[in-house]
């Protein structure tokens, strides 16, 4: 069983004084909902807020741009990691490319995270994010590289929480590895580094027993 979360946009969209959520399944697989819940996150003014493949919310501020972003030829791709660059220069992610980011050292400190944006190549009209994620490694000054997390890629652009490793001595460096594993083509729109908040921001849950209504519109399955 896999517990996922979507940041939604805002405002929701309202008829009539109600909210509407719909759900779709895009693949010929079956898709079996065990719980879902509404979280309406709180946060200080000039933070945001993002969703992580760990299953967790995160509360960020201090957004810094990466200096370097190469492959393993050295080509540089910097300009296509940029939150300003446009969707149509994202760096397109394939199976076994790796991909290698790099920040400063003044940005670097306790509690910072991967801020990252991924997304679908326009000619795709659908991707499994369970079977094509981007695989994210911390570097140490030995040259080893650390699995730290994973972001998934979904059929619409998505952001991503990868929460870099707590050591901040001399051990561990500002400098990341980007590898895809999956079956299709996908891109990243962009790369950040981050600084997590620990406190300030509260999470509300609101049960779906307080759903006024459950129904399923075409398709096949069971009861709701």
């Amino acid at each position: 069983m896999a517990k996922d979360l979507l940041l939604l946009d805002w405002p929701l969209y309202e008829y009539q004084g109600f909210t509407a959520i719909t759900m779709i399944e895009r693949n010929t697989e079956v898709s079996v909902f065990d719980g879902i819940k509404l979280h309406a996150v709180d946060h200080p003014k000039g933070t945001g807020i993002v969703t992580s493949s760990d299953g967790n919310v995160y509360c960020f501020k201090n957004v810094v741009e990466p200096w370097a972003c190469f492959d393993a030829f050295e080509n540089d791709y910097l300009y296509k990691v940029l939150p300003h660059a446009g969707s149509d220069n994202s760096l397109k992610a394939v199976a076994g490319q790796e991909n290698f980011v790099k920040f400063d050292y003044p940005c670097w400190g306790p509690g910072s995270g991967l801020l990252m944006s991924t997304g679908l190549e326009p000619v795709e009209d659908y991707i499994d994010p369970k079977r094509n994620k981007v695989c994210t490694f911390q570097e140490d000054t030995s040259g080893n590289w650390i699995p730290i997390g994973e972001a998934y890629t979904r059929g619409y652009p998505s952001e991503w929480l990868i929460k870099a490793v707590e050591d901040t001595g001399a051990a561990m460096l500002p400098s990341f590895k980007l590898q895809f594993a999956g079956e299709d083509t996908a891109c990243i729109n962009y790369i950040m580094l981050v600084s997590l908040l620990d406190s300030g921001w509260t999470d509300t849950t609101i049960s779906p027993t307080m759903a006024l209504q459950w129904y399923q519109v075409g398709g096949q399955g069971g009861e709701w």
